[in-house]
């Protein structure tokens, strides 16, 4: 016993030390997977139409049609915000005035030395920006970010970009930061000295100056703030304007003079040492090096680095009150005045430009130059002057801007211009790519259903119930200026309602109306064909010239017809059109005609053969709104509902939401003439590049899907069927249901800028941390908003901008850990697509995904690298971002726990090597034991032989006992009946008769018993359950023994209802009833009585019991009834034979239907047996 327990332990240890180092293996979970399936292809079948099956076309000659002379257009006219720009006025400005520092009563400046006292700024409130505000009459589309979209103050007062991307802004409560989704506030909570901002900027080394109102200026380097004031140095604490020089030296422009701060201390500039006024508002430098200063009522200061030059009125400056200064790509330095217009100064003239020029307002604000050269000027009305130095463009409230003045500007990476303004917050101008027509003055109708360009280069629109516009340009006095004409009644068309439109090859325009036939303007004349003259309907929705000419129309539910300038061939349904309800027609590089229809889906003629492509054909869509081909051959369908699908000829791909698409009802499509795929949609239009187009095969799907919503400057409530256009310049007009759009090409910038990718934030238990609190006091122990504890938590410290920890390291059970991260960028933000992964963790990178955030749980201990990159919605991939951390192991899976694991181990092989020895021992001495143990063995298997034969020998004394009574009778019987056969009366051989059949019975019952018996040792015995009628059964197992019971004179009762089914081998449950009734027969005596009965139990069980008054037995004999045992066999009440096999087998029986077999007895009592099935 000794020994053995010491066994048990040391396996329990060995399996414990098992249990920790396998431990160590289970997997962490991702607790958020990205999935973005591709885009579904399928086989295009196509049903092919039996020709069989179709008429030929209908073809009906043209009757003389309706001819209309046109005279000049008449013009409409519109006040243009486009002027020329007059001569700007040549000013003469004399010398300037030297002053010298040291000399002629000007001192030297004044030099302070600083310590610089920094604190640790606090986390920003974080917004999410919500979807920019614009005017309903908003042309020139001008987008606002107030305080309904979280900016806290409707005055921006400054504004710059810094290096990664994000805009800063300066408002009158605090400091903003906006990355194009979030805006980022820090106030005086934050740490800041003042909320109001006048002036922002960021210096070589990246650190962003902000000038407060009367809290000096501060240096904010992502983590820590630094302020100065009058008490550290500055001359003032009113801080207008921030530069830096070429040297690196940083000058504050406050209300009281001018300093320089060289990181050490701060050199101090004001009247006395020579600048021409102590309010500084602007500084810049020129191409030479020297600093310009524009003061507030001196003028302006030139600086060398010893003396000052002065201009102001006394030179002939116009005003001595100068806001700004501006550098311009050219050198050329650009001069505001408070109200005196601006004036350019080339490096040797000066050039004034005011009102009478062409400016909007001669107080101006700020200037910007774009890529493109243009000069933006902020007016203090609140208005703004694009300058392009021929001409001046006016933008106000007719163009969708209103704002009380214009106190900022910038063009930002991505090409977008932003305005800060007093009154109306931020304000992007997306008018560079998108511009807007919309108004009865020049449009008719805002609705614009269809567009083409004649041979002129001039743009048709076609509307919704003023007939035709006219749109060209014009050159008056050097400037192109807009020109709009009406086509309309007067010019011959038949109806106001103008839904197709088409330039033949020939330049005639052609007209599909509603209800005025079709017309064709050739310059002179308008030719209007309609029922009378043939064509079979008066309304048609689209027109279509193929290449030879052919004018095809789509006719108001009645199919399509093709105009050869004499005939109208009509098709339809009956010629094999897969709908009349015809949406649209194109003919493909192969000479295909293509019919998009509604209902029908899209049929293919190729002058034979029509091919219906639909949804019982295996399409996506039964309506087909557009199509188009591009470059490559390959067919593109727009769809109701089931986006956009690409067709090579042999499979079908298609492309929704999941791929980019905004919208999935695609009602307009275009290639143009750069090969890329446009299409115009309810709300959206979407573009695919060129490049990404002939990317794509059934093995390559994916595609990168640009949209341009109302955030982005197409602000059309729906696009209309047809009506999208390329014209000669690029530009790419666009109808929609309440306005016509125009996308400026020529002013897109093809440089890449991709997002600028950051992780701005690193979560646990999907709860912000506060992580500068953290790292102030590494012991803290803080409790999330959801109740999780966090603590001991490590790292190296806090990332500047976002404080995000570096090189963290958490504890085995604080690591549910999310990411989240952003792409910088202020174009196309929702269409910028994530992909990430987690090295130690993930096998590869994750489906692009819009989301900004992922999170993971359960991780291994171990090290980990999260990485992320952003793709834009043309593809542009952004930088990637890689960031480390580790999860510590718990103590039981540390290096030293492995060790002591180690150690004991070896201690445990060393102890089980003894306990081995010890065992062989032992195991010697419990051989011999074992060999006795085995010597016994064979001699109680021997024993067991000995009793098998013994039972077999009792087996053979059964059958000779049992089978010699009846033999015994039934020979003599038959022998007295041979002897004396002619002395028996009839009575007497009847009950000889009688006598016979028993001692028969007794003997095919024995013999019936035996061979089931053999069958059931053998496993032989057929089994095959069936649903049959219990009391038929019944009454056939008993049919022969009834007469023992009467001869007995033995009351037998059968009480089974009628209707128990039983599932059982009919033949074995007839065996179990016939044997049981047989016995109870036997063992009871005269004028007793015997009961078969049945019922249904609980749980759909049977109960079949067999009950007697008979002689009973002892439990002695209960206990020995299933075993073959002569003492146990006796014989009936009247000297019958019995056997014991019968029981036996029942026994066998019933297990075999998964039954049991209960009795209950006793003495002179009875028996009861109870089968359960």
């Amino acid at each position: 016993m000794k020994y053995n327990f010491s066994k048990q332990i040391s396996i329990e240890l060995l399996l414990w030390g098992l249990f920790f180092l396998l431990s160590a293996c289970n997997g962490g979970q991702q607790k958020q997977k990205d999935t973005l399936p591709k885009p579904p292809i399928t086989e295009a079948t196509g049903y092919i139409v039996p020709k069989d099956s179709m008429i030929p076309p209908t073809i009906v000659p043209a009757g003389k049609p309706i001819v209309v002379k046109t005279g000049n257009l008449k013009e409409t006219s519109v006040v243009s915000a486009l002027l020329s720009a007059s001569a700007p006025k040549k000013i003469i400005i004399h010398s300037p005035v030297k002053r010298e520092m040291s000399t002629n009563g000007f001192t030297k400046p004044n030099v302070i030395k600083t310590v610089e006292d920094s604190i640790l700024c606090k986390d920003p409130e974080q917004v999410i920006v919500k979807d920019p505000f614009f005017k309903d009459k908003n042309p020139s589309n001008f987008f606002y970010f107030g305080r309904f979209q979280g900016l806290k103050h409707d005055q921006v007062r400054c504004m710059i970009q810094d290096k990664s991307g994000n805009l800063w802004l300066g408002t009158d409560i605090g400091l903003t930061k906006y990355d194009g989704k979030y805006f980022y506030h820090y106030t005086t909570k934050q740490g800041l000295n003042n909320n109001t901002i006048y002036s922002l900027f960021q210096d070589s080394k990246g650190n962003i100056w902000f000038g407060t109102f009367n809290g000096g200026v501060t240096r904010y380097d992502g983590s820590y703030l630094v302020t100065f004031t009058d008490k550290d140095g500055l001359p003032g604490n009113i801080v207008n304007c921030i530069f830096e020089d070429n040297s690196g030296n940083i000058w504050i422009g406050t209300k009281k003079g001018l300093s320089m701060y060289d990181g050490k201390s701060f050199t101090n500039y004001t009247f006395k040492q020579g600048l021409a006024a102590n309010e500084v508002r602007s500084i810049i430098q020129d191409a030479s090096g020297k600093l310009w200063f524009a003061t507030y009522g001196g003028g302006i200061s030139v600086f060398d680095g010893k003396s000052f030059y002065s201009y102001s009125i006394k030179e002939g400056l116009p005003l001595n009150h100068v806001s700004s200064l501006f550098r311009d790509v050219e050198g050329n330095i650009w001069i505001n005045t408070a109200y005196e217009g601006i004036i350019k100064y080339d490096g040797t003239d000066f050039y004034q430009y005011t009102t009478k020029e062409g400016l909007g307002s001669n107080s101006i604000r700020s200037i910007l130059q774009d890529e493109q050269k243009n000069l933006w000027f902020g007016n203090a009305n609140g208005s703004i002057t694009k300058f392009d130095g021929k001409s001046f463009r006016q933008y106000g409230i007719n163009d969708g801007l209103e704002a009380e003045a214009i106190r900022c500007s910038l063009q930002d990476n991505n090409g977008n211009i932003w305005f800060g303004t007093r009154g109306a917050g931020l304000i992007r101008f997306d008018g560079r790519l998108f511009s807007q027509l919309t108004g009865f003055e020049v449009l008719g109708k805002n609705r614009i259903e269809s567009i083409t360009e004649d041979k002129a280069g001039n743009m048709w629109f076609g509307t919704f119930g003023e007939y035709v516009t006219v749109y060209s340009e014009q050159e008056k006095g050097g400037v192109l200026k807009p020109i709009f004409q009406k086509f309309g009644n007067r010019e011959g068309l038949g109806s106001r309602y103008v839904f197709g439109m088409t330039t033949d090859k020939n330049g005639r325009i052609w007209f599909a109306t509603d209800d005025g036939g079709i017309s064709v303007y050739d310059g002179v004349k308008t030719i209007t064909y309609k029922k009378e003259q043939g064509l079979k309907s008066n309304s048609a929705s689209t027109v279509f010239c193929d290449k030879t000419g052919n004018i095809w129309l789509a006719t108001s539910f009645l199919g399509v017809t093709k105009f050869d300038g004499k005939d109208f061939t009509e098709y339809s349904k009956q010629q094999g059109v897969s709908s009349n309800h015809v949406k649209s027609i194109f003919q493909d590089s192969k000479d295909n005609m293509w019919f998009g229809t509604a209902g029908g889906g899209a049929t293919k003629f190729d002058g034979e053969n029509y091919t219906h492509f639909n949804k019982s054909s295996g399409f996506y869509s039964d309506t087909v709104n557009c199509i188009v081909e591009d470059r490559l051959g390959n067919i593109w369908l727009g769809t109701n509902g089931e986006g956009i699908v690409r067709y090579d000829g042999k499979t079908f791909i298609r492309y929704m939401d999941e791929s980019g698409l905004k919208n999935n009802y695609v009602v307009s499509m275009l290639i143009d003439s750069r090969g890329n795929l446009w299409a115009g949609s309810y709300s959206y239009l979407h573009f695919i590049k060129s490049k990404n187009l002939e990317k794509i095969d059934t093995a390559n799907s994916e595609v990168f899907i640009t949209s341009f919503g109302i955030e982005d400057g197409f602000s059309g409530t729906r696009c209309n069927t047809g009506a999208l256009k390329e014209d000669k310049k690029g530009t790419i007009w666009i109808g929609t249901y309440d306005r016509l759009i125009a996308y400026n090409g020529e002013n897109r910038t093809e440089k890449i800028v991709p997002p600028n990718l950051k992780i701005i934030n690193v979560r646990l238990f999907n709860e912000n941390v506060p992580w500068k609190a953290i790292s102030v006091n590494r012991d803290t122990s803080v409790t999330l908003q959801n109740g999780a504890t966090i603590n001991k938590l490590h790292f190296k410290g806090l990332s500047k901008w976002y404080n995000v920890p570096v090189d963290l390291a958490l504890k085995h059970n604080q690591n549910y850990i999310t990411f989240c991260y952003i792409g910088i960028t202020h174009t196309q933000m929702h269409n910028v697509k994530y992909l990430h992964m987690l090295e130690g963790r993930d096998k590869g990178w994750s489906s692009p995904s819009d989301k900004t955030e992922i999170s993971y749980d359960n991780l291994n201990p171990g090290k980990y690298v999260f990485k992320v990159k952003a793709v834009s919605g043309e593809g542009e991939s952004s930088n990637e971002v890689r960031y480390s951390f580790l999860v510590n192991p718990p103590w039981w899976k540390t290096w030293w726990f492995y060790v002591l694991i180690t150690v004991f181990a070896a201690f445990l092989l060393y102890s089980f090597i003894k306990l081995r020895e010890r065992k062989l021992k032992q195991d010697r001495e419990l051989l011999q034991k074992k060999v006795d143990d085995q010597t016994f063995e064979l001699t109680d298997k021997n024993g067991e032989l000995q009793k098998l034969n013994l039972e077999k020998d009792k087996l053979f004394s059964i059958i000779s006992h049992d089978l010699r009574g009846p033999f015994s009778s039934f020979m003599a019987l038959t022998s007295l009946m041979a002897e004396e056969n002619d002395s028996f009366t009839k009575e007497e051989i009847k009950e000889f008769t009688i006598s016979l059949n028993c001692s028969a019975s007794s003997l095919y019952r024995l013999l019936d018993n035996l061979l089931q018996w053999s069958r059931v040792q053998q496993g032989s015995i057929p089994f095959n359950p069936k649903t049959i009628n219990l009391k038929s059964v019944a009454l056939e197992a008993t049919e022969l023994i009834k007469q023992n019971a009467e001869e007995k004179n033995i009351e037998f009762v059968i009480d089974i209802p009628e209707e128990i089914l039983v599932n059982a081998d009919n033949n074995m449950l007839q065996s179990i009833i016939r044997n049981l009734v047989s016995n109870a027969i036997k063992f009871t005596s005269q004028g007793g009585r015997v009961t078969l009965s049945a019922g249904i139990k609980a749980e759909d069980k049977i109960e079949i019991i067999v009950e007697d008054n008979g002689i009973g037995m002892s439990k002695e004999m209960m206990e020995s009834l299933f075993y073959l045992n002569v003492e146990t066999g006796r014989t009936g009440t009247d000297g019958e034979p019995s056997t014991g096999l019968g029981l036996i087998i029942c026994k066998e029986f019933i297990e075999k239907h998964n039954g049991t077999l209960s009795i209950e007895s006793e003495i002179k009592k009875g028996s009861r047996f109870i089968i359960t099935l």
